[in-house]
């Protein structure tokens, strides 16, 4: 009965059901590329039906269920404190754009002349490019999920991560760490969040287990404090905000120099 309706309404979920239940046998699976919270189609069609942009939508009523109204702006204000208006014209890249509403702000903001963008999902890929490509110059990078390949060393002037180490394995976010120092300039800035594992109780993974969230991967300070030290990178600013059932922390460091 199921597979009856899958195949009425949706006949090109049917093939992946059984091309899965295949390569399963061998250890394998497919999946869709990219691991976004929203589907881009689905998010863009629903904010033109309410006359809203993308971005007001997603802190609209409708999706402040995960407590991420207003939680955006807080962000951008806690930078901005920080990074001072000089830094306009600047080349930003940044991993896991995924709906744009960091980049419109960073747009708006700095008014950059060039923005990178790594993200796996091809459907908010082509939001963004449609969406921005007259603002900016918008480079699409193809993502691998481990390093920042397409772009060179000593490149950017603010390298950003928002909402991306909270979620992948350790050892992929250190990795991306690397990569961050790498691509960006002596003197510029590498902006990221995550969940700190100072911050983790039976209490709070409770929490996550009661609402059924699994995705959650926690850093140790230490050990982001230990890496700054080998890059030589400088604390400019460090800060909390609510995420999901409790809150990730946000660092800002400056390069100081290209590392050997």
């Amino acid at each position: 009965m199921y597979l009856k309706k899958i195949l009425k309404t949706k006949p090109t979920l049917l093939i992946v059901y059984i091309v899965n239940k295949i390569v399963n046998r061998f250890g394998f699976t497919f999946q869709r590329s990219g691991l976004g919270y929203y589907s881009a189609k689905d998010v863009v069609s629903r904010a033109k039906s309410k006359n809203l942009s993308v971005c007001q939508f997603l802190e609209s009523v409708e999706n402040t269920g995960e407590g991420q109204k207003g939680r955006r702006d807080a962000i951008i204000d806690s930078i901005r404190s920080v990074i001072p208006v000089d830094f306009r014209n600047g080349k930003i890249l940044e991993i896991g754009t995924g709906t744009g509403i960091f980049m419109e702000k960073f747009l708006d903001l700095y008014s950059p002349s060039r923005y990178e963008s790594y993200e796996t999902d091809v459907g908010w890929a082509a939001y963004l490019q449609s969406e921005y490509s007259k603002k900016v110059t918008l480079i699409n990078r193809k993502p691998n999920g481990f390093n920042l390949e397409d772009t060179d060393s000593e490149e950017m002037d603010l390298v950003v991560a928002h909402g991306v180490f909270v979620y992948l394995q350790l050892i992929q976010s250190i990795g991306y760490l690397y990569e961050m120092v790498r691509t960006c300039k002596s003197g510029g800035l590498i902006i990221f969040d995550c969940y700190l594992s100072e911050s983790l109780s039976t209490p709070l993974i409770s929490k996550f287990r009661e609402k059924n969230k699994y995705f959650p991967v926690f850093m140790p300070q230490k050990l982001i404090e230990d890496f700054a030290v080998e890059k030589k990178l400088q604390l400019i600013h460090s800060f909390n905000v609510g995420y999901h059932e409790s809150y990730s922390t946000y660092f800002i460091f400056k390069k100081l120099e290209r590392p050997r």
